[in-house]
């Protein structure tokens, strides 16, 4: 979608509550808005993504290419026969998947860019830049702010899969997991 602002009408709309509550959300600081002038809330289309996306709601079509295209998979991890294996699982389910790799967090800013991924696979152990560093700068730059992170980890932790939630992450998965769960949590995710 290219429309920058939003109007309260039309986030209650998208979200399929009440005008009021989208203003309960505003007052509460849930939802970033401005004021006009003459006093309209308005919300910036990647305020709008970043709340949803904290909330885990799913995104209306209307601001994605989802119903015409493959779900493109970012898969962050240094470790190469989980990387060769995921592309391949990917890769046969191809009318739906479209898959690239990055082996750490410096290479995987620059495959955000290119790529232009819908999700990131995202391993917290990795050399150069760690899990962490990347979701959180996913997070602070409003282009990507919305971007849905799975962190992959076989050393999660009470303590580290805490960590990584508050860096924005949506899902965590304790390796080794199952594709086919990975799969299901893809298709929720969009």
């Amino acid at each position: 979608m290219d429309k920058e602002l939003l109007t309260t009408g039309e986030i209650s709309k998208y979200c399929r509550v009440t005008h009021r509550t989208v203003l309960r959300w505003i007052e509460e600081g849930e939802l970033e808005a401005c004021s006009t002038p003459g006093g309209h809330r308005r919300i910036l289309t990647s305020s709008f993504l970043h709340f949803l996306n904290k909330y885990k709601m799913p995104v209306p079509d209307i601001f994605t290419d989802k119903k015409t295209s493959k779900i493109r998979i970012l898969v962050v991890d240094d470790d190469e026969a989980l990387v060769t294996t995921m592309k391949r699982v990917f890769t046969q389910k191809k009318e739906r998947f479209e898959v690239d790799s990055a082996r750490d967090g410096f290479e995987a800013g620059q495959k955000i860019l290119e790529f232009g991924p819908d999700v990131i696979l995202l391993d917290i152990q990795m050399p150069r830049v760690d899990g962490y560093d990347v979701a959180k700068r996913i997070r602070e730059n409003p282009k990507t702010a919305a971007l849905p992170i799975i962190a992959m980890s076989g050393y999660f932790t009470a303590e580290s899969k805490k960590k990584i939630k508050d860096c924005g992450v949506n899902v965590c998965l304790d390796k080794p997991f199952d594709i086919e769960e990975l799969v299901r949590i893809l298709e929720r995710l969009f």
